[in-house]
């Protein structure tokens, strides 16, 4: 019988500890995506304020692709290396706003999700237009992180 309380204390113990283990894993996994994704996120950002916005020259430089929407998008593995679509388990996207009464500031919104939708990190981001500077002159205005 008392055998019999020292394997069922055993195996409770040992299934907390799986438990805690797999839950350690998973944390684990979601601060290195908001880790690399920060980082994807804050070199979009510099070639967004380097290029002024110019979409096309950024997807060059980035490795993604810009569509008709004004989207440019990114696609990356679960080693965060630029992929294709197929392949791909995070996406970033870069989408401007077209805020006339903001200008001369051209404005967008940088999104990294999973594939299977969940967001990761986003950062809104202005910068002069070509017309006014060469983007020396700016600035990010937020960022955060959700689970």
């Amino acid at each position: 019988m008392e055998q019999m309380i020292v394997i069922v204390v055993f195996a409770f113990c040992a299934a907390v500890c799986v438990k805690l283990i797999g839950e350690a894993h998973v944390i684990s996994t979601r601060n290195n995506d908001i880790k690399n994704a920060i980082i994807t996120v804050e070199s979009a950002a510099e070639c967004f304020k380097a290029l002024s916005g110019d979409l096309p020259k950024i997807a060059g430089i980035l490795g993604g692709t810009y569509n008709e929407q004004s989207t440019l998008t990114v696609y990356y593995d679960d080693e965060w290396h630029i992929s294709n679509q197929e392949g791909a388990v995070y996406i970033m996207s870069i989408t401007p706003h077209n805020d006339p009464t903001r200008k001369p500031l051209i404005t967008a919104d940088i999104l990294v999700r999973r594939t299977t939708g969940n967001e990761i990190f986003t950062l809104t981001v202005s910068t002069r237009g070509n017309a006014y500077n060469s983007g020396a002159d700016a600035n990010s205005t937020k960022g955060g992180a959700d689970e």
